[in-house]
C-alpha cells in the first residue's frame, strides 16, 4: 500500500498559496484602478463571497 497523505497535503497547500497570490495580485489591480484605500476595502471584502 502507499500512503497518499504527504502527497494529497503538498497539493492542498499549494491550492491555499495559488488561492492567496491570486487573491493579492487581483487586490494589488484594484488598488492601482482606485488609488484608495478604503475603496479598495470594499471589492477585497466582499471578493471570496462571490
Amino acid at each position: 500500500t502507499s500512503d497518499d497523505a504527504t502527497f494529497i497535503q503538498g497539493s492542498i497547500n499549494e491550492v491555499l498559496f495559488s488561492l492567496l497570490l491570486a487573491a493579492a495580485i487581483v487586490i494589488g489591480i484594484i488598488y492601482v484602478f482606485l488609488l484608495n484605500v478604503r475603496a479598495t476595502l470594499v471589492p477585497a471584502i466582499t471578493l471570496p463571497v462571490a
